[in-house]
């Protein structure tokens, strides 16, 4: 039985492998290749791995909405005009502070 906690390491160390790196201590995604088509190109963060699912739990920027994915639809996050707050209809910069136009609403994320 694989123990949980090299599992979960092996999780994150495997995001390095893909450029994907902790920034203020938050992993910063763009999500890629989902069948779910609406969810391709947006941004969030990692809030955890289930190992026993094999997936990275990722809150998304615009709409804070959690969603499940796998490791191979993860990629490195990099600011887009394209994303946008559903709260502010402001821009969101994940690396900047405040993420968007609205900081006392989103500043939870």
């Amino acid at each position: 039985e694989d123990d949980p906690e090299d599992a979960l390491e092996r999780a994150f160390l495997a995001l390095y492998d893909k450029d994907i790196h902790m920034y203020g201590g938050v992993y910063f995604v763009r999500l890629g290749g989902l069948a779910d088509l609406k969810y391709n190109g947006l941004a969030g963060i990692i809030e955890k791995f289930i190992p026993e699912r094999q997936r990275y739990t990722v809150r998304l920027a615009r709409d804070r909405l959690v969603i499940a994915v796998k490791l191979h639809n993860l990629l490195p996050y990099d600011p887009s005009a394209g994303d946008v707050c559903d709260t502010c209809n402001d821009a969101i910069n994940l690396l900047a502070l405040p993420q968007c136009g609205c900081a006392s609403a989103c500043d939870a994320f």
